[in-house]
């Protein structure tokens, strides 16, 4: 796998633009963010495209500042070890051994963990079933977990032809169900797995026991950065320039620094699966360009109408200081549910509530999943905890 290849130097350059820094020539075509801004075809809002401009422009007074350059040898994964700690590629997740079973030609891999009642786990975007490496092991002394990485994610193929949307990854997480031959199980979904999670459950109501939202969408509401990144992320050019960025040092503090509320759990081990992990290989940056053009947000709009039809139980689980999907609109959501068993609010966490809180997460996710056997009442009225 073709490394980054990076060099120190004295004798050589003693300063870098941002140019040489996005495509790895070491002639100058762009002295500045700004100039590189119109150059390319970025088709976001001004105040996208001015983040982007700001970011661009300290990475070269970081690179000016220490006199380094880097050049980008075919498939990077990232900085080397002297600033940053470095990203690698990886050849399998630190988890548990892999299986996998094909769905209409695309390869799915998943990992299997634990003994008791079956509990399917659904990651987000940019992420893959590795994030849930944390909650894994505090559930797994009394649920079986099933931890699937969705099409074109992790460890699983895609097509050129594939369907990324809400409603065709609820079928493969079906699909997955029927392979394994459950008559019952329950379902945890972070993030866009967290929709995927309530589409399945309108859909196979007849297996799904309980349902935990995580931090997750919400009708009406639009992250500021997906929309404009999806329209980046549907063309080549857009793709090519949005892997030179991720590769450049501090992008991940810049694009996910904001998911945690302790920043330390930003470092190397998460850095490589979630950032260099998708730049060491090209198809894998393909399935990552794939799933974000495949949400939907005209579904997401949808789903007041799908919680009148879901009959499992939700829990929602949300991280306090979630600064993508803002706590009191996930409370909203919750209170006009009719689904919705409690909304219980993580402190001190964001939007990676399992990570940065997990044996919190864990316990509410076991207390509410083990009460399955129990009968709830007919009406069930959202209970607002961790005010």
């Amino acid at each position: 796998m073709p490394a980054l290849h990076w060099a120190m130097t004295r004798s050589g350059p003693e300063t870098m633009n941002i140019g040489e820094a996005m495509t790895g020539r070491r002639r100058p075509f762009a002295s500045s963010g700004g100039r590189l801004m119109k150059r390319i075809p970025f088709p976001g809002s001004s105040r996208c495209r001015h983040i982007l401009t700001t970011y661009l422009n300290q990475r070269i007074k970081h690179y000016n500042k220490n006199r380094a350059w880097a050049y980008l040898g075919g498939n990077c994964v990232g900085p080397g070890p002297r600033h940053h700690g470095g990203w690698f590629p990886i050849a399998r997740l630190p988890m548990f051994p892999t299986k996998s079973f094909t769905h209409r030609g695309v390869d799915l891999a998943y990992m299997v963990a634990g003994q008791g009642p079956p509990v399917m786990l659904l990651h987000g975007w940019p992420f893959h079933k590795a994030s849930f490496r944390k909650l894994i092991p505090l559930l797994a002394d009394r649920f079986t977990c099933y931890a699937l990485d969705a099409a074109g994610m992790g460890e699983s193929g895609w097509l050129p032809d594939t369907d990324f949307g809400f409603r065709a990854h609820a079928g493969r997480v079906r699909a997955l169900a029927d392979h394994l031959g459950f008559e019952r199980y329950s379902v945890v979904g972070h993030d866009t797995g967290g929709t995927v999670a309530r589409f399945l459950a309108a859909e196979d109501g007849a297996r799904v026991d309980r349902v935990v939202v995580l931090d997750s969408e919400c009708p009406g509401h639009r992250p500021w950065m997906i929309p404009p990144l999806q329209k980046l992320m549907r063309s080549r050019p857009g793709r090519r320039v949005m892997k030179r960025v991720m590769a450049m040092p501090g992008f991940a503090r810049l694009a996910l620094g904001g998911c945690f509320v302790d920043k330390t759990l930003l470092d190397a081990e998460f850095r490589r699966l979630f950032v260099g992990f998708w730049l060491a290989d090209d198809r894998r940056f393909g399935g990552l360009a794939g799933y974000l053009c495949g949400i939907d947000f005209a579904l997401v709009d949808e789903l007041a109408d799908l919680h009148r039809r879901i009959e499992a139980p939700v829990l929602f689980v949300w991280g306090a200081r979630d600064t993508i999907f803002p706590r009191r609109m996930a409370e909203r959501v919750a209170r006009e549910a009719p689904c919705c068993h409690a909304f219980i609010a993580v402190e001190q966490a964001g939007f990676l509530a399992h990570e940065e809180r997990p044996a919190e997460v864990a316990r509410h996710i076991a207390d509410f999943l083990e009460a399955a056997t129990q009968p709830l009442p007919q009406a069930r009225p959202a209970r607002h905890q961790g005010r």
